[in-house]
């Protein structure tokens, strides 16, 4: 690992506690001065050329790096909701809260995505993987949600790949099985 991410990441740690440890409550209600959109995307650039540096190496990634890649997409969206950046940058979010293990969070910020930015370029990822959590990692499974956006799916995709189609249509025909039913039929 370099200097420079160590440091960093000492310096991550010792704002945080000093955020923490804080201040009286005026120095809460001051406006922090909105970073411009270079800046943050260089810290978005950063932050991610570390955790490739950390894969790399082998160095787990723990919960607190993948919190603060949330943290950095999530201030990105808020300053400049109308960006074409903010749709990838949720997209992005939806996909570690999937790796955290939280996948209500991973829902609500999709569905962010899909009534905020109807032209995503990247919708009907954000359709298959709504229609897939909802499928096989929310508990309990909620076979509604998953007719939902596998239909969603099917509906604004008519030139989709003819096997995945058919596949998804299965599914479909299929949805009273668990998902662990359904691979257990299918093989």
């Amino acid at each position: 690992m370099s200097r420079s991410y160590w440091f960093g990441m000492v310096c991550l740690a010792a704002g945080l506690c000093l955020q923490s440890c804080g201040g009286n409550s005026n120095e809460k209600d001051k406006v922090v001065p909105k970073l411009s959109k270079s800046e943050l995307k260089a810290s978005l650039t950063q932050m991610e050329d570390s955790l490739r540096m950390m894969q790399k190496n082998g160095v787990k990634i723990e919960s607190l790096h993948q919190i603060e890649y949330i943290n950095r997409h999530l201030d990105y969206y808020r300053a400049y909701p109308e960006d074409k950046s903010s749709p990838v940058c949720l997209d992005k979010v939806q996909w570690m809260f999937l790796n955290l293990q939280a996948p209500q969070y991973s829902i609500d910020y999709s569905d962010t995505i899909l009534e905020m930015y109807p032209k995503y370029k990247n919708r009907a990822g954000v359709l298959e993987s709504q229609g897939a959590t909802y499928d096989a990692i929310v508990e309990p499974r909620d076979s509604a949600m998953v007719r939902k956006y596998y239909t969603m799916l099917l509906d604004e995709n008519p030139s989709m790949d003819k096997e995945k189609r058919e596949g998804i249509r299965k599914r479909l025909k299929n949805n009273h099985l668990s998902f662990d039913e359904w691979i257990m039929k299918n093989n």
